[in-house]
Formats: structure tokens, sequence, C-alpha cells
């Protein structure tokens, strides 16, 4: 095949376009600052400030050029009693952010807690989109769960999954991990 200047400039066309899309960009290895870098978002457990439980998010731009979010839960008294980090590009309502939008990308994130879900609508395992249960909980835990119908915060924490957890005392404890279309 011979290869001709059009065929030079079409290829690097491509190479452009593939190194300026943002998933691209954001894992490029550039600054450590910009618009998404040091965001932070709260929101109450039930939307209910009374409830001693705070959800907070916050941003931080890494030296790879990745940007990272930290999901906590905080009690009452101030103490971290959960705590998850993620990259952005990789959490799918974080992920969908244009440069410089990450901020609103947060509080959507964070209406998980603000608008609690509840342990009746949890699938069973045969479910289209199952629903897993975390580490040390059976399956009969899971249907105790379901009958008492508990109040549950089910968070994104991918691209096509969201970790449950539920209210245990001050703090919370996860209960496991649904599946949804990506």
């Amino acid at each position: 095949m011979r290869i001709t200047l059009r065929h030079t400039v079409t290829a690097g066309l491509i190479a452009i376009a593939a190194l300026t899309t943002p998933a691209f960009a954001q894992k490029g290895g550039a600054h450590a600052t910009g618009p998404d870098c040091g965001l932070t978002a709260t929101a109450d457990w039930g939307g209910d400030p009374a409830s001693g439980l705070t959800a907070s998010a916050a941003t931080t731009c890494e030296d790879d050029g990745r940007t990272w979010a930290t999901l906590s839960l905080a009690n009452a008294a101030g103490d971290r009693v959960y705590e998850g980090r993620f990259p952005t590009d990789e959490v799918m309502v974080l992920a969908w952010a244009e440069p410089g939008q990450l901020a609103a990308s947060l509080d959507e994130w964070l209406t998980a807690f603000t608008h609690l879900d509840n342990t009746i609508h949890l699938p069973g395992e045969n479910a289209e989109f199952p629903f897993y249960p975390a580490e040390g909980l059976t399956q009969a835990d899971i249907d105790a769960l379901r009958t008492m119908g508990h109040d549950m915060a089910c968070y994104i924490q991918g691209m096509e999954s969201a970790m449950c957890l539920l209210r245990d005392g001050d703090g919370v404890r996860e209960i496991g991990v649904q599946l949804f279309p990506g």
C-alpha cells in the first residue's frame, strides 16, 4: 500500500482528535491544577441537617494529570465513618462532566444521600441487574434487609454499579453493589 500525503494528514487529524477527548486529556500527564481541582460538595443524610451524618465529596488533581474524587461520610462528632476514593473518569456521573463543570456533577453524585432509597427495592439475585451482597453478608441477610425496609443510600461507584450503604448507629455499613446498565 502506498502512503500518500492524504493518508498522513488523515492519520494526524485522527490522532489529534483522540488526544483531545476529555477522558484522554484527564489521563494525560500534564498539570496538577485546573478548574476541577479542590472542589467540594456536601449533603446531609436524607436531606436532614439533624440526621447526624454528612456526606462530602472533594476533588484533587494528581501529578499524573488525573482528577480524583474522595467521598466521605462523617457523624455528628465529626468522625469519618466511611470513605472511598475514585478517579473521576471512572465514575459515570463524574466522567460525563465537561472541563470546569465537575462541581455540578459532585452535587449530583451526592443526591444519593439526600434522596434515600429503601431496602425493599433491592432486586433479587436473578434480576436482570442483580444486587450483590457485600463481603460478610449472605443472600439471606439481604432478603431480611429487604423485608425490614430500611433507608439506604446507593452512590454511583463506577460506570455500571452503585455501592449501597445502610445507616448503622452513628455510622454506615456497606450492604452490597447494585448493577445498572452502563
